[in-house]
């Protein structure tokens, strides 16, 4: 809605190279919980799940939010596989 928000998330939850899980503080709001998972496919690659959660979103806006949400994660993802594509397999992560 024209508006930027930056939100403070803290890593919750660490596995390397499997799992990353990100919150905001106690008491932020909105309340945000992303979720990151690395499983191998067994043909050498790897499927990546994300799940994002939201709290305190008002209801005006829920859709709004999610509809933009969504496309800013196509978006990351897309560049994200361009990049694992092109970094050799072994080399040192970010």
């Amino acid at each position: 809605m024209g508006r930027q928000t930056h939100l403070t998330l803290t890593v919750t939850e660490y596995e390397q190279d499997r799992l990353v899980t990100l919150q905001t503080p106690a008491g932020a709001r909105p309340r945000v919980r992303q979720g990151y998972r690395l499983e191998p496919t067994g043909d050498g690659g790897c499927r990546l799940d994300f799940r994002l959660e939201l709290h305190d979103v008002p209801k005006l806006a829920d859709h709004l939010i999610k509809t933009q949400l969504s496309h800013q994660a196509e978006r990351f993802f897309e560049e994200l596989g361009a990049v694992v594509a092109v970094r050799p397999a072994g080399t040192p992560g970010w």
